[in-house]
């Protein structure tokens, strides 16, 4: 994506591209709650991927500005290819703002999170990467996404070896902190 001034780019390495994944719900969650196929899962797009014929399939697109990036509107060329059919362009313009989100959120997070129901989620899905390497990849997802969980994010459990787990833990601390970790339990 190039600027107007053709003076900046956002790189091909800030854009991400995600389908669209439902999520069927049979039982609302409150009691005005729709049921039916839920849009909420993010698949990351990597090599060229199969689509449905026939059917529309949402693409979540995540820009991501630098914080030295110019303000200014960057326009950028998307081209689809499909097997029978010639190339679609479609033009993607983006407004970059005049300002800097703070490293830390003014607005606090803790969102809970249960790395047993994830790895069990995982595992419904036929992965098994494993606890440690499933667990680094949502505080990373989280992170990146300027969200704070709980269980990944705790300090040590009191032990009777308290003070060298908290002496133990205070580079992650300090990592946590210099990512934008805005709560701390």
């Amino acid at each position: 994506l190039v600027h107007a001034s053709g003076d900046a780019r956002i790189a091909a390495d800030s854009v991400s591209i995600c389908r669209v994944g439902y999520v069927p719900v049979r039982v609302p969650s409150y009691y005005e709650g729709p049921t039916g196929d839920w849009p909420d899962v993010l698949w990351p797009m990597a090599a060229p991927i199969t689509l449905p014929a026939g059917q529309t399939t949402p693409l979540w697109f995540t820009i991501r500005a630098g914080k030295s990036l110019p303000a200014g509107t960057y326009t950028g060329l998307l081209e689809l290819h499909a097997a029978g059919m010639e190339p679609t362009e479609l033009w993607i313009e983006v407004e970059v703002f005049d300002f800097t989100l703070p490293d830390t959120p003014a607005l606090k997070t803790d969102f809970g999170f249960s790395l047993e129901a994830a790895v069990s989620g995982a595992e419904a899905q036929g992965a098994t990467p494993g606890r440690q390497t499933l667990a680094a990849a949502y505080l990373e997802n989280a992170l990146a996404h300027r969200i704070t969980l709980r269980q990944l994010t705790d300090f040590p459990r009191e032990s009777a070896r308290y003070a060298a787990s908290l002496a133990a833990y205070e580079d992650t601390l300090a990592r946590l902190r210099g990512s934008g970790v805005s709560t701390l339990a």
